[in-house]
């Protein structure tokens, strides 16, 4: 995870034109938004140009940037904001009618089974990536910036162009609809699980 304080002298290096702070800065977030990118489009061309414009917009505008003391958020919502024209531009090309972006969010939860020993915990987090999976779009991606993007809920708010307390009742939204149907629907299951691995 990256240093809030370096990430803001780096911002604020940046912003005086000094170049291998920009280096450093695509160094530590070109993973994290080519993992964004790719969770709101299926077009890797198109999250890659998305990317390397931003960067180019930041590297000949850095004298103009902004202060800001949340770098992550302010390059995710950057990006997001980037796909959302870019993808609104090529449907009105192909004369298809826009779908909104918050809809089409792609993010499939994997968490990875091969970092689990215990069969039953890799059945429980087959389940709990299922629930996942079955969440409205906004409400994943509402998850991914919170959990894998370690965004507070203001800074999703402001990512996803939504209010504060709409991004925390999304996120209040989605934690309740898992808790409930894990209860629902898995809890029987595991309690057979358990019973069957002490036989």
């Amino acid at each position: 995870m990256t240093s809030p304080g370096i990430d803001e002298q780096l911002w604020q290096q940046l912003r005086s034109g000094y170049e291998p702070a920009f280096v450093e800065l695509m160094r530590r977030y070109h993973g994290p938004l080519v993992g964004y990118a790719r969770k709101l489009t299926p077009d890797n061309a198109l999250a890659e140009d998305a990317i390397q414009d931003l960067f180019i917009h930041l590297w000949t505008n850095a004298q103009t940037l902004s202060q800001t003391t949340a770098v992550r958020p302010y390059l995710l919502a950057s990006l997001r904001r980037r796909l959302v024209r870019s993808m609104h531009r090529d449907r009105w090309l192909l004369a298809t009618a826009p779908d909104d972006l918050d809809t089409t969010f792609l993010v499939q939860f994997s968490i990875e089974e091969s970092l689990i020993e215990s069969e039953t915990q890799q059945q429980q987090l087959r389940q709990l990536n299922h629930l996942l999976n079955r969440l409205p779009a906004r409400q994943r991606e509402a998850l991914y910036l919170k959990f894998y993007q370690n965004l507070t809920n203001e800074q999703i708010a402001e990512v996803m162009h939504i209010g504060y307390q709409s991004a925390t009742n999304m996120i209040h939204r989605a934690l309740v609809f898992l808790r409930q149907h894990w209860f629902e629907e898995f809890t029987p299951l595991l309690l057979v699980i358990l019973f069957l691995e002490k036989i």
